[in-house]
């Protein structure tokens, strides 16, 4: 922060500001926060004028992402207490993703780790979140279907996820939280040890038959092939299916977006 200067309210509460480097307000770096930004990752098929998916395969296109990331960075870093993705247009929040974990230490485990990988062939750009949770960058209209600011709006409009698929998904997160809880101690993919839900350990989704269990109970979109299909088709070859690497742009493959 800049001695003398106001703070500013936008990039203290979504890690965005339209002025950027110009504004003539301070912009914070957080030294410790439970709130992890990954910046311009989700290109929200709504934002892409070039996209021909109608609503409900829009949906399913929004709903495999979020899958996807919650359950990574819940199994990998720490359990999520909230996770957004930002539908706005304006190029500050443009596919900004909002993790907010239940304690520092998992969102330090993501901040170390995660800027290493890569996703849809794309290297992941990550910081520490200026909030002190993502409702305080929500922006409260949008929510009541108010806001009509449109792109002008500073503030997160989050992309509505399923809701039954959230359910299930921090279902899924207790139950395998309660398993290693029960566990009492369990080994860090590092060879370290853990106690207790404090000190959650860092799991790659191939350890161990917790999150073997955990992956198994995740819903998959059971039923919706066709509609899965119709994403790949209406795209007309502009999406590529991508996933998480650890090494390079070339990785495994598990929603689709475009390239």
């Amino acid at each position: 922060m800049v001695a003398g200067r106001d703070v500013c309210i936008f990039y203290s509460k979504t890690n965005g500001c339209r002025y950027g480097l110009e504004c003539t307000k301070a912009h914070r770096i957080p030294a410790r926060s439970k709130v992890v930004v990954v910046k311009n990752m989700y290109l929200y098929p709504k934002n892409d004028p070039d996209s021909k998916l109608d609503n409900e395969a829009v949906q399913i296109h929004l709903d495999l992402f979020y899958e996807d990331w919650f359950s990574e960075v819940s199994m990998k870093y720490g359990a999520v207490r909230m996770l957004a993705i930002a539908s706005n247009s304006s190029l500050q929040l443009l596919g900004n993703i909002y993790i907010e974990f239940e304690d520092e230490k998992a969102s330090l485990r993501c901040i170390e780790d995660i800027g290493k990988r890569y996703y849809s062939g794309k290297r992941i750009v990550v910081e520490l979140g200026n909030c002190y949770r993502i409702s305080d960058g929500v922006c409260t209209d949008y929510e009541k279907g108010l806001c009509g600011k449109g792109e002008r709006c500073g503030f997160i409009h989050v992309a509505k996820v399923t809701e039954s698929l959230m359910e299930e998904l921090f279902a899924s997160q207790e139950l395998l939280y309660t398993q290693m809880d029960s566990m009492g101690k369990c080994k860090t993919s590092d060879g370290g040890k853990v106690t207790g839900q404090g000190k959650r350990a860092e799991r790659s989704v191939e350890d161990g038959n917790n999150s073997g269990d955990y992956r198994m109970s995740r819903r998959r979109l059971g039923g919706q092939g066709d509609c899965i299909k119709r994403v790949r088709e209406a795209s007309n070859g502009s999406f590529g299916r991508y996933g998480w690497s650890d090494k390079d742009s070339r990785s495994r493959m598990y929603y689709y977006r475009r390239n």
